[in-house]
Order: structure tokens, then sequence, then C-alpha cells
């Protein structure tokens, strides 16, 4: 347990120096996001990617739209996923949290302008972790692009069914976390003012069987198997998220 906590303190470790790199610059560009974070998935190869996602009132979302598309993106605009699991244009509400700076070391999780709140889990994970100032997490998903399945090749599927498929399709479980980045010089006493203060989160998105990996032969030195479990899945039969069975009696134990 103790070198699996610490692997994961290791990788986790990426909130806080992200935290602690917007907090002493200006304004972080794209290219200097890119070139901080790059370290550190070439280090840890259990981070999958790493995002940035700004808070954008929506008051200022054409604005936020147009610049996506003077980027080179001509029909950016901030997205979700509809009840098909398709990607469309995101609904009205009161702000979005669309990734914006997105590294990943094997192509992009996820579409520039995906609004990280439209899913409900996400969503309240980014209001947890605005109003506590901690990382928060969400788990329990897969990892990987949508497909933009038509509505026929998706059949009679639920919504859940059909978002799970899309947006996180075929992939390894992933824990997904969520780091509050707020503005400079204000209070951040109450949890009111640091969910006024909010500028934005950063998102780490975990893949748990490469953590887990990395202490995998400690464990099975002593002939134990792994198991990791999410409860925040609704679905008992769910839950597992990651499974390494013991070594047979007499198997050398993994490197």
């Amino acid at each position: 347990v103790g070198a699996l906590q610490s692997q994961l303190t290791a990788n986790l470790s990426i909130g806080d120096a992200l935290a602690a790199f917007y907090k002493g610059s200006e304004r972080v560009e794209e290219d200097e996001f890119d070139a901080f974070t790059k370290p550190f998935l070439a280090r840890y190869p259990g981070i999958r990617s790493l995002a940035w996602a700004p808070r954008v009132p929506v008051a200022e979302r054409e604005e936020y739209e147009q610049i996506l598309r003077k980027q080179g993106l001509p029909n950016a605009v901030i997205s979700q996923l509809d009840d098909q699991g398709k990607t469309v244009p995101a609904g009205q509400r009161d702000e979005y949290f669309p990734a914006t700076f997105i590294v990943s070391p094997d192509g992009e999780l996820l579409d520039k302008g995906f609004d990280l709140a439209s899913r409900p889990q996400f969503g309240l994970a980014i209001e947890q972790t605005s109003e506590s100032g901690n990382l928060v997490g969400a788990g329990g998903f897969r990892l990987g692009r949508p497909e933009n399945k038509t509505e026929a090749e998706t059949g009679a599927e639920t919504e859940t069914e059909a978002e799970d498929k899309s947006q996180f399709q075929d992939q390894p479980s992933g824990v997904y976390i969520f780091v509050p980045i707020y503005k400079k010089d204000v209070s951040l006493q109450t949890a009111a003012q640091r969910r006024e203060q909010l500028q934005g989160c950063i998102l780490a998105v975990l893949q748990l069987g490469e953590i887990v990996d990395g202490v995998a032969g400690f464990v099975e030195s002593y002939g134990l198997g792994i198991q990791l479990f999410d409860n925040s899945i609704l679905a008992p039969e769910e839950r597992l998220v990651y499974a390494r069975p013991a070594p047979a009696q007499g198997e050398t134990p993994s490197a």
C-alpha cells in the first residue's frame, strides 16, 4: 500500500507544480504550457494527458470561440456530447470549462473546446475543487477520443451507454484529477470567494494500469495480487477498475 501511495503521490505532484507555475506567471501561453508539462509526461507514464480549461462565462463564449477559429480551427465551438454520444455545440448555461491547452504523449484524449463541465461527474469535481482549493478526482471513465457515431450506429443504446462508448471509447480506466487555478492577489478565505475568483482548472488524466504496474513487482514479491475499486461508481459490478492477479506458485514476479 505504501509503495502504491508513493507512486500515486509522485504522479499527482504535477498538480502542485502547475498551480505554482500559473501563480508565478502573468499569463500562460499554449507553447509555455506545452514546454512545462512535457517533461512530467516523459517522467511519469501514468499521466496520459494534461489540459488547461479556463472558466468562460456565457457572455464571453462567442469571443472564446472566435479565438479558437483564428488559431486554425475554422469550425471550432465549445462542445459537449449529445444523448447519442456525438460531439455537438454545447448547450446554453452560465459558464463553461473548455479544454484549451491539451498535451498528450500519444495523441489528444479530448477535443479542443470540449466543455469538461458538461459531464455531470466532471462538473461536480470542478465545483468541489474550486470551493475547497484542493485536488479533486473523478474516476471510472474510459480513456479515448469521441467516435462521433451516427444515430443509426448507436442504435437503441441508453444515454449513459452511448456516452461511455464515445468520448472514452474502448480504453483502460482512468482517473481525472482537477486542480483549481485562481486569479492573483485576491482573497480566498471562504468557499464563496474561491468560487468567485476561479480562473479555470487543470485536468490531469491518470491511467491506473501504468501507475500500478510501477509497483507490481514489489507487490508480487509477496505473492499478492492487486485490485482497485472506484466506489463513486453507482453500479457495484462496475466498480472494479483495475485487477492484477497474484503470481502463480513458482512464477517469477514482474520486474
